[in-house]
C-alpha cells in the first residue's frame, strides 16, 4: 500500500475505563489511501489534553519522519 494521502487524530473525550483503568483516554491515527481510513498508530493516555500530543508527537515522529 502507497502512504496514505491524509491524515487525522481522533481522541476520545469520554474516559473509557473499562478499557484502561490507569489511561482511559484512547487516540488513534488514521491515514486515507485506497479509498479507506487505516489504522496508522494508537496508544492510551491519562486525560484527552495527554492523548491529543501523544498522538500528536507519535505522528511528527514515527509518521512524518517515515
Amino acid at each position: 500500500m502507497k502512504n496514505p494521502d491524509e491524515y487525522k487524530i481522533e481522541v476520545t473525550m469520554n474516559p473509557h475505563h473499562w478499557d484502561n483503568e490507569k489511561e482511559p483516554y484512547f487516540w488513534c491515527i488514521l491515514g486515507w489511501g485506497n479509498k479507506s481510513w487505516c489504522n496508522n498508530g494508537c496508544g492510551w493516555s491519562v486525560t484527552s489534553e495527554e492523548a491529543w500530543k501523544d498522538a500528536n508527537e507519535y505522528y511528527n515522529k514515527m509518521i512524518l519522519r517515515k
